[in-house]
């Protein structure tokens, strides 16, 4: 088995500008140096806490010297049973449940790759967790944006013509339905209302009939009238791609800036990924596997990864303290 890394620019904003203010020092005196208890935090319903803060060691210097790893924890809200393979066991579990994602901070890139958990916390959770830790009334946001292939998504995303969108879904797995969405918030959701209840009702057609794979979709006719691109559009950009039950996504649109009419699976195109060996959980032994695999594939990536954060123009200087 494997897992994802992606990447994502991340950066403190003021008044909606994005500032110079490095990660590992939101951590170092924002969030690490608290109470266990202080650091746990709700965002939007789910419940987050910094589990685990690994350093680096005393003989790195330079831009390693700078580089966070965290642990982040998400605490589950419907807990499982605990029971004994081979028998009929179902007991309740007495303490908490919570599932582990880790993430490593490369300050200077304002960089942060980020393992896919299917189950744990993403890394929009991530940033809306830092949020909760910023000085209130300080007008400070915390902006993360996934890097993409060639901004394929983005022109997705600005089109103003989709002529067609097809979702295929592995029903199979667990919470196929409810980690369909990335980390929005529900009014979004319910701007995109129709496209949400067609997703479901594909859903729970394909459990009806024992189907592993459902596919739901739209597209344009033979008649000259366009679909409503707004909607599909708000609809694409709730979708988390990362989510390892849709097994592609593919639009038809066309670019915005050269009018050519494209076809791409936002799946495979949309976003940079790299692989990891998965292992066993053991210990929190783990956490640092995970951290020296996540930097090894980061040093094999070029000025597509690492200098991506110098697209979005100069940065603002500010002290929060």
């Amino acid at each position: 088995m494997s897992k994802k890394v992606h990447y994502f620019n991340i950066f403190i904003t003021k008044d909606g500008k994005r500032t110079t203010y490095k990660l590992n020092h939101i951590f170092d005196h924002l969030i690490y140096p608290l109470q266990d208890e202080m650091k746990l935090k709700i965002c939007e319903g789910k419940t987050f806490a910094l589990n685990n803060y690994i350093l680096p060691s005393s003989t790195e210097g330079g831009e390693q010297a700078k580089r966070r790893t965290i642990a982040m924890a998400d605490y589950r809200n419907k807990k499982p049973f605990q029971g004994k393979r081979g028998t009929a066991d179902r007991n309740n579990i007495d303490g908490d449940v919570l599932d582990i994602t880790r993430a490593v901070i490369f300050p200077s890139e304002y960089l942060l790759a980020v393992e896919y958990n299917h189950n744990g916390c993403k890394a929009k959770g991530i940033s809306k967790y830092i949020e909760r830790f910023l000085p209130e009334d300080s007008n400070l946001k915390c902006e993360i944006k996934q890097i993409q292939r060639d901004d394929i998504l983005d022109k997705v995303l600005r089109s103003k013509h989709i002529k067609s969108v097809y979702v295929t879904l592995d029903t199979t797995i667990t919470g196929t339905f409810d980690n369909f969405f990335d980390f929005k918030v529900d009014e979004k959701k319910k701007k995109t209302s129709i496209f949400t209840t067609l997703m479901r009702k594909s859903f729970e057609t394909s459990k009806q009939i024992d189907s592993s794979i459902a596919v739901f979709g739209f597209g344009e006719g033979r008649s000259r009238n366009k679909m409503v691109y707004k909607e599909i559009i708000n609809f694409i950009d709730m979708i988390d791609l990362n989510n390892e039950a849709i097994k592609n996504l593919k639009v038809q649109y066309y670019d915005p800036d050269t009018n050519e009419k494209m076809e791409k699976d936002l799946k495979v195109d949309a976003y940079i990924e790299d692989t990891i060996n998965e292992i066993e959980e053991i210990d929190v032994q783990a956490d640092e596997i995970i951290r020296d695999e996540i930097i090894a594939v980061y040093e094999k990536r070029g000025k597509e990864i690492k200098n991506k954060y110098k697209s979005y123009g100069d940065l603002i200087n500010i002290d929060i303290g």
